[in-house]
């Protein structure tokens, strides 16, 4: 094999790597912006460390504030408003969100999602209110 040849062969595999570190790069931002419809559950992991109601409606606020300003940016739709519900289920926690927006002919639109988490995700506090009040809703006002 001929150094030109080594050299093609070299640069054939640096672009294959580059292409493969794109490829991560772009799954990993799509990943980020999931449509709040697919609302991925950050509690999956059975090693972290128990939030209160109000770090998790946190950790979400921020995955649907992003997907607000996606959908105001790329379907011209205007947001109204919306909330964050957490639902009592015994073994785990419900949470869905309803999102209202109105596009540009002045005609509504609604998108809702759900996901739910085991109730160990949970401070021994917020599940004991959560279990005491069965529901608590949060508004979810324009980021």
């Amino acid at each position: 094999m001929s150094d030109k040849d080594n050299t093609l062969d070299e640069q054939a595999q640096k672009e294959r790597f580059i292409k493969a570190g794109r490829d991560f790069v772009n799954a990993f931002k799509d990943l980020l912006l999931t449509d709040v419809t697919k609302l991925r559950n950050p509690f999956a992991a059975d090693d972290i460390k128990p939030k209160s109601l109000e770090e998790i409606a946190h950790l979400y606020s921020n995955l649907v504030d992003s997907d607000i300003q996606k959908k105001e940016r790329e379907e011209n739709l205007k947001f109204a408003g919306g909330k964050f519900k957490f639902a009592w289920a015994g073994s785990a926690v419900k949470m869905s969100t309803e999102l209202y927006y109105q596009d540009s002919e002045g005609q509504w639109k609604k998108e809702s999602g759900s996901s739910e988490m085991p109730a160990e995700a949970l401070t021994d506090e917020a599940r004991k209110t959560l279990e005491q009040k069965k529901e608590l809703t949060y508004p979810i006002e324009h980021p």
